[in-house]
C-alpha cells in the first residue's frame, strides 16, 4: 500500500514537471480576437475558446478591443481573470487583453500579430462560436499537410428565420462535385453572385460569411480564399506577405472581408499553400438585421467600393498608378455608367417581364449594386486618393531626360511598395489637387530629384515659385535630392535661376537628400541641417554592359595602336572653362609639351559630349581642334558607354574650386568600370571615392592638375572588395531604396 502511494506521488510530481515544462514553451497557436462593441458576443466567443480540447499549452489567446465605449475591455478582462485562484495549473489558460484605440479590423489584427508568439496565428471574428475541437483540428491539419494557411469550416446560426429567398448562391457556398472542381455557374454578363467574385467561376463567402466548399480536407484552388470569420496562416508566412492592408478594412462602410481575399491572392503568388479543413468549424450568429435584402444590396456595394481600393493597393505600381490617372480614370467611370444603366433600365425590366424568381432577381440587383460601388468609389478618386500611409505616395519629379540613376532608383522604389508616379518636368496640377493633406495630416510627397535641370530661363523659375506655394498650401511633403550640376561651376548670371531655385528649394523642402559625407561642412547655414539626410550614392556595376578589351575599343574609337595612355572626360557633365582647364593642363604633360623622341607613345584625350553652358562652343572646339592628340565625340550616348571606357585608362574631372561644383555620377561610372578616377579636392568627392582608384588634386592649381594627371599613369586601379560590393547596382540601389522608403514614412508622420 505505501509503494502504491510513493508510486503516485512520483507520477503526480514527474505529471506537474511536465506541465510547467510545456508552459514555459511557447504556444503552437495564437488566437487572435478582435472586438469593437460587443461585450457580450465577444464573452460568448472567450467561452467556446475556453472549451477547446486542445491543452491550453499548445495555445494562446489574445484579445484586441479597438477602441470599445461599451465597457467591453473591462469586461473581457473581468471574464478572462474570474476564477484562477480555484483552477488547477493544467486549467490555467494564457489569455492577454489589449487595446488598440487606431480604428480599423486592420490595425487591430496588426497589433495582435506583433505580440503573438506561436507558430500559426488564428483569426476569428467576435461573433462566432468556435466548436469544442476546433484547434485540435486546426494543429491536426498543420501537421499532416505541411499547409501554410488553412481554412476552416463556417456553418450558421439563424437567430431570426431564414427568409424563403434567401438561396443557398446568396450564401456564397460553391458547390463540388466531391473531386476538388468546382461547378461553374453561368450568369447574365459573366458575373455571378458567389460572394461577389470577380470573374465567372470563381467563389467566396458571402456577406453572412458561410464557408463550406468541399466535404473533405483539400488543398484550396486558386478561386477560393478563406472566410474573414474563421481563417489561420503560418506567422512566417503572413508577415513575409505583408500583413493586412489598413486601406481595405477600416471601421467604415468598407469592411466587407476584402483585405482576407487580397491576402489569401498574395500568399498564393508567394508560393505558399492554402488548405480546408472541414472539421475546423465555428458557427457564425446571424442576426435579424442581416437578413433583410438592404443588407446584401449595401454590402454587394461596399464589395464594389473594396475593389477598387484593391487595385489601388496593388503592388504592380507601374501598371496600376497609369490606370488612376485622370484620362484612364474617366474612361473606366463613362464605359461602368453605361453598362449599369442597361442593367437598371433594360435588363431588371425584362427580368420583371420573364417571371424570375426573386432570387434570382437579387442576384442581377446585387451585380448591379456592386457596379455602382465601382463607380462611386472611382469618382472619389477623382476628388481624392485615399489616405495610405503605410506605403507612401510619391510624386517624383525628375527632368526630361531620364538619366540612369533617375530610372534605377524609379525602379527600386517600386519593388519597395512605395506609390512612387514618375513625372517630367511639368507637374500636374490635378495630382495635387488629389493628393492634398486632410485634417492636418500629409499623405504624399513630391519628390524633386536633380532640380536645377528643370530651370532654363526666368519664367520656368517663376512657374516653379507658383508650383511650391501651391504644394506646402495643399500640405504635400517636399523631398529635394541634390546632387549638384554643372550649373555650380558658372558664374554667369545667365545660370543664376538654376543656383536661386536649388537655394530657394532647399529651404521650402522637408528633406535633404544629399551624397556628401560631412553635409555639415557642406552646408554653411545651420538651419538646414536638420532637414539633410545623407546618403550614399550607389554604383552602376551591372547596370551598364561590360566594357570592351581595350585593344578593339581603341580600335574602334580610331585611337593610335601605340598610344601609351588615354584620358576620358564627360564634356556634358561639364562647362566650357573647365574643359578649357583641362586641355591647359593636359597640353603641358612633358611628353606632350616637349617631346624628345618624335615616335615616342604620346597619351591621348577622348572628350565625348558637349558642354552644357554653350550651344556653340567655338573656343572649345578651336583649342581642341590645335592638337592631333585630343579625340571629340560630340554626340555622347549610353549604349556608347562601355565602347568608350573600355578604351581608356583614365577619367579626368575638370573642376574650379567651387566648394558646390561636382557631380558624383561621373565619377562611380568610371569606378564601376575600374577605371582611375582623377577628381578634385571638393566635399562631393573627399572621403567617398577608393583611395587605391582616386587621385585627387587641388582645383585651384592647373599645374596641380597636369601633375595628377602624370601620377595615374603609374597608378593602377584595384578596387577593395567592400568597394565593389558598394558599386553593384541592383544591391546598391535596392539598399539606397530602402533607406529612402524609411525616410519617407518617417516624414509622413512628422507633425508639420
Amino acid at each position: 500500500m505505501t509503494s502504491t502511494r510513493r508510486l503516485s506521488q512520483q507520477q503526480t510530481f514527474l505529471h506537474t514537471q511536465e506541465e510547467q515544462i510545456s508552459i514555459e514553451q511557447p504556444p503552437r497557436l495564437s488566437v487572435i480576437l478582435c472586438t469593437y462593441n460587443r461585450r457580450n458576443l465577444v464573452l460568448s466567443t472567450l467561452a467556446s475558446l475556453r472549451r477547446q480540447t486542445l491543452a491550453t499549452s499548445l495555445y494562446e489567446i489574445i484579445v484586441v478591443d479597438n477602441g470599445s465605449n461599451d465597457g467591453t475591455f473591462e469586461a473581457v478582462r473581468t471574464y478572462v481573470h474570474s476564477g484562477d485562484a480555484r483552477r488547477s495549473p493544467h486549467e490555467h489558460w494564457q489569455v492577454h487583453c489589449y487595446a488598440e484605440p487606431k480604428p480599423g479590423l486592420a490595425q487591430a489584427r496588426t497589433m495582435g500579430l506583433g505580440i503573438a508568439s506561436g507558430e500559426f496565428v488564428v483569426f476569428i471574428d467576435d461573433d462566432v462560436l468556435a466548436d469544442s475541437r476546433f484547434l485540435e483540428y486546426l494543429l491536426r491539419a498543420y501537421d499532416s499537410t505541411g499547409a501554410d494557411a488553412i481554412g476552416g469550416r463556417v456553418t450558421l446560426h439563424w437567430e431570426a428565420p431564414r427568409p424563403r429567398w434567401l438561396s443557398d448562391v446568396l450564401l456564397g457556398s460553391a458547390p463540388s462535385n466531391g473531386s476538388g472542381k468546382i461547378v461553374a455557374r453561368t450568369a447574365p454578363d459573366e458575373e455571378i453572385y458567389s460572394g461577389y467574385p470577380e470573374r465567372s467561376g470563381e467563389t467566396a463567402p458571402g456577406p453572412l460569411g458561410y464557408f463550406h466548399p468541399f466535404p473533405t480536407r483539400i488543398e484550396l484552388p486558386e478561386s477560393i480564399h478563406f472566410s474573414n470569420s474563421c481563417f489561420s496562416v503560418k506567422i512566417t508566412a503572413l508577415r513575409r506577405a505583408g500583413g493586412f492592408s489598413p486601406l481595405l478594412n477600416t471601421r467604415t462602410d468598407r469592411a466587407t472581408g476584402m483585405e482576407v481575399e487580397d491576402l489569401c491572392q498574395r500568399l498564393r503568388k508567394a508560393g505558399y499553400r492554402l488548405w480546408y479543413e472541414p472539421y475546423a468549424m465555428v458557427t457564425h450568429r446571424v442576426p435579424a438585421s442581416c437578413l433583410r435584402r438592404a443588407f446584401f444590396l449595401h454590402h454587394a456595394y461596399n464589395y464594389g467600393r473594396a475593389e477598387i481600393y484593391r487595385q489601388y493597393t496593388n503592388c504592380d505600381r507601374a501598371r496600376t498608378l497609369d490606370e488612376f490617372s485622370a484620362r484612364p480614370l474617366l474612361k473606366t467611370i463613362v464605359n461602368n455608367t453605361r453598362s449599369a444603366l442597361f442593367f437598371t433600365l433594360i435588363r431588371r425590366p425584362l427580368l420583371l417581364l420573364r417571371g424570375k424568381s426573386a432570387s434570382e432577381r437579387l442576384q442581377e440587383r446585387l451585380i448591379q449594386a456592386r457596379r455602382w460601388g465601382r463607380i462611386v468609389q472611382q469618382i472619389r478618386f477623382l476628388e481624392h486618393v485615399p489616405t495610405y500611409t503605410i506605403n507612401p505616395t510619391v510624386l517624383f519629379v525628375h527632368a526630361r531626360e531620364l538619366d540612369a540613376a533617375t530610372h534605377l532608383q524609379l525602379q527600386a522604389l517600386q519593388t519597395q511598395r512605395v506609390h512612387c508616379q514618375s513625372s517630367g518636368p511639368h507637374i500636374s496640377l490635378f495630382w495635387l489637387w488629389r493628393h492634398r493633406a486632410q485634417q492636418g495630416q500629409a499623405y504624399a510627397i513630391v519628390h524633386f530629384h536633380h532640380p536645377g535641370r528643370f530651370i532654363t530661363n526666368y519664367w520656368h523659375y517663376q512657374r516653379y515659385w507658383f508650383l511650391l506655394r501651391l504644394i506646402q498650401q495643399f500640405g504635400l511633403r517636399v523631398v529635394m535630392t541634390d546632387s549638384g550640376g554643372w550649373w555650380y561651376s558658372e558664374r554667369h548670371l545667365r545660370f543664376l535661376p538654376q543656383r536661386t531655385f536649388e537655394h530657394m528649394l532647399c529651404y521650402r523642402s522637408d528633406l535633404i537628400i544629399t551624397h556628401v559625407r560631412h553635409p555639415e561642412q557642406f552646408y554653411a547655414d545651420k538651419t538646414l541641417h536638420r532637414r539633410i539626410s545623407s546618403l550614399p550614392h550607389p554604383g552602376f556595376h551591372g547596370y551598364y554592359p561590360p566594357g570592351l578589351k581595350r585593344a578593339e575599343a581603341r580600335h574602334q574609337l580610331g585611337l593610335p595602336a601605340d598610344t601609351s595612355f588615354v584620358y576620358l572626360c564627360l564634356a556634358s557633365y561639364h562647362t566650357e572653362h573647365e574643359l578649357l582647364q583641362l586641355i591647359d593642363a593636359y597640353t603641358a604633360i612633358p611628353s606632350l609639351s616637349h617631346r624628345t623622341l618624335p615616335d615616342a607613345p604620346m597619351p591621348q584625350l577622348l572628350l565625348i559630349g558637349m558642354p552644357r553652358d554653350k550651344k556653340q562652343p567655338q573656343l572649345f572646339w578651336q583649342r581642341a581642334a590645335l592638337h592631333s592628340t585630343i579625340h571629340l565625340c560630340l554626340q555622347a550616348h549610353e549604349d556608347e558607354l562601355a565602347l568608350s571606357l573600355g578604351a581608356v585608362d583614365a577619367v579626368v574631372l575638370p573642376h574650379f574650386a567651387v566648394p558646390t561644383a561636382g557631380i558624383l555620377e561621373e565619377a562611380l561610372l568610371a569606378l564601376s568600370y575600374k577605371r582611375c578616377v582623377i577628381a578634385p579636392k571638393l566635399p562631393r568627392f573627399t572621403d567617398i571615392l577608393s583611395e587605391t582608384c582616386s587621385i585627387l588634386y587641388d582645383p585651384a592649381s592647373c599645374a596641380n592638375l597636369t601633375a595628377a594627371m602624370i601620377r595615374a599613369t603609374s597608378q593602377s586601379c584595384q578596387l577593395q572588395l567592400h568597394d565593389v560590393r558598394a558599386l553593384e547596382a541592383s544591391s546598391g540601389w535596392q539598399a539606397y531604396a530602402r533607406r529612402l522608403h524609411q525616410l519617407y514614412k518617417g516624414l509622413l508622420i512628422r507633425p508639420q
